[in-house]
C-alpha cells in the first residue's frame, strides 16, 4: 500500500521541506516581526527586506529552538535569513 507524499512548502536546495515546518517557520517569522503571515514571503531576508533587528532574530531563533525541540548552534544561526533557509535547516534536523 503506497502512502501519500508529505506535502511540501518550500524547497531549501534540493530538499523539500514539510508544509507544516515552512508553516510553522513563517508563522514564527509573522509573530517576532509582528507581520501578517501573508508578507513572509519565503525568500525575503529577515533583515533587508522584512526590517528585522538583531534582537528579534535571536527570539526567533529562541521561539523555534523550542518548538522544535532542537539546538542552532551560532555558526548555523549566521547563515540562516530567510523563511526557507531555517525551514531547511529546522527539516535537516527533524530528519536525524
Amino acid at each position: 500500500m503506497d502512502s501519500d507524499p508529505v506535502p511540501t512548502g518550500v524547497r531549501a536546495g534540493a530538499t523539500e521541506v514539510p508544509a507544516a515546518v515552512a508553516a510553522a517557520v513563517t508563522e514564527e517569522f509573522a509573530s517576532v516581526l509582528d507581520l501578517p503571515t501573508d508578507r513572509v514571503n519565503p525568500d525575503a531576508d529577515f533583515y533587508a527586506v522584512l526590517d528585522g533587528v538583531s534582537q528579534q532574530k535571536l527570539e526567533l531563533l529562541a521561539r523555534l529552538e523550542d518548538r522544535f525541540a532542537t539546538t542552532i548552534t551560532d555558526d548555523e544561526a549566521a547563515d540562516l535569513h530567510t523563511v526557507r533557509d531555517f525551514a531547511g535547516l529546522l527539516s535537516g534536523k527533524l530528519q536525524r
